[in-house]
């Protein structure tokens, strides 16, 4: 996860589900070893405050859990649990943690667009969003691609990469994960001299919103760092 490539960043982690509060507190409690100012918040984030149906299944194996019900056999209505939970928005949970972000991750099961419209202002302090997007109706009635790329080039973000593509078992190209950047980032031609341990990527907050994957992170640092965008 982003505390093994930043140790001693501190990383604020917002959890929809409940139910992972036990675990995602042992893994805080990990983290804040080295980094005592990382928090944990279980809250719903969305555009702005509001009643909304959270939809979990009754079954293992899934992360679908979503205000915009999965599409699958997953959340079928022998399967489903549904939640009456009050959203907040992303920035307002910043403005009250006090804090900016330089990296953050939204990976939402299809919230993606309107944590983008209640986060306007942190998303604008950041240089790096990553975010993944649909490109079917696999979570009911949530937006699809295009309205994350328009949403984020009115914040002058634009995309440099990306990462995990996902596929239905049927051969359809579902999801993918896509690295923005702020069109102004002065960052992105970083010189070899410059890339230590001590360059920007330690020196800057890390907002995800679950674990993000080691391997993941390593790309990124990889992809942004060694090669320079024309």
């Amino acid at each position: 996860m982003a505390h093994d490539i930043f140790p001693e960043t501190p990383i604020l982690i917002i959890e929809g589900n409940s139910d992972h509060t036990e675990i995602l507190n042992h893994i805080l409690k990990s983290i804040t070893v080295n980094s005592p100012k990382s928090k944990l918040l279980i809250e719903l984030i969305s555009d702005h405050k509001k009643e909304v149906t959270y939809y979990k299944t009754t079954l293992n194996g899934t992360t679908g859990n979503s205000i915009y019900k999965e599409n699958s056999t997953h959340f079928s209505s022998n399967n489903v649990i549904e939640e009456k939970r009050i959203t907040t928005t992303l920035d307002q949970t910043t403005k009250n943690i006090g804090t900016n972000y330089d990296f953050i991750k939204i990976d939402v099961q299809g919230s993606e667009a309107d944590i983008i419209k209640g986060g306007k202002q942190t998303i604008q302090n950041a240089n790096y969003i990553l975010v993944e997007a649909q490109l079917i109706e696999y979570n009911k009635k949530a937006p699809f691609i295009d309205e994350i790329i328009k949403l984020l080039s009115e914040l002058s973000f634009r995309m440099v990469d990306i990462f995990e593509i996902h596929y239905l078992p049927d051969g359809r190209l579902n999801e993918i994960d896509i690295l923005f950047t702020k069109n102004n980032n002065s960052e992105l031609k970083i010189s070899n001299k410059n890339k230590t341990k001590n360059n920007i990527w330690l020196k800057y907050d890390i907002c995800i919103n679950r674990e993000t994957p080691k391997k993941m992170i390593s790309q990124i640092l990889k992809r942004t760092f060694n090669k320079k965008l024309k």
